[in-house]
């Protein structure tokens, strides 16, 4: 069906629909797409009120702007890091994000390394 195909969309439905299943097999299918499209209502409405929230938010815009970084993403980085003034630099930011390089020296030799992920402690990370 290819990489395209949506396991519940009209065409996957069909397929389920002329599968050969028993009474109590189908039943089963049946009562679970039914949980499918009354959660969709629910998803539906979540995903129009985070797509309002996301314009509203001049922050959420600019970080979307980002590759591999949508309008949920962005509105978790700018829930968690709060009032950006609170860092006096970029480096600071980043130094609390866990996302600075491990650093190995000796002598005249700096070899930087994967990132530390030693960021703040807070209660979203266990």
């Amino acid at each position: 069906m290819g990489s395209a195909w949506n396991c519940w969309s009209g065409t996957c439905r069909a397929w389920l629909a002329q599968l050969p299943l028993a009474d109590t097999a189908r039943g089963a299918v049946a009562g679970r797409l039914e949980v499918i499209d009354a959660l969709q209502v629910v998803i539906d409405r979540l995903d129009a009120a985070l797509a309002q929230a996301a314009k509203a938010d001049p922050r959420v815009k600019s970080l979307t702007a980002l590759p591999g970084i949508g309008p949920l993403t962005a509105m978790v980085i700018v829930a968690e890091i709060g009032d950006i003034r609170r860092f006096p630099s970029a480096r600071k930011l980043a130094s609390w994000a866990g996302l600075t390089p491990t650093v190995r020296g000796s002598d005249r030799t700096v070899r930087y390394g994967h990132i530390s992920k030693q960021g703040d402690r807070g209660c979203a990370r266990s």
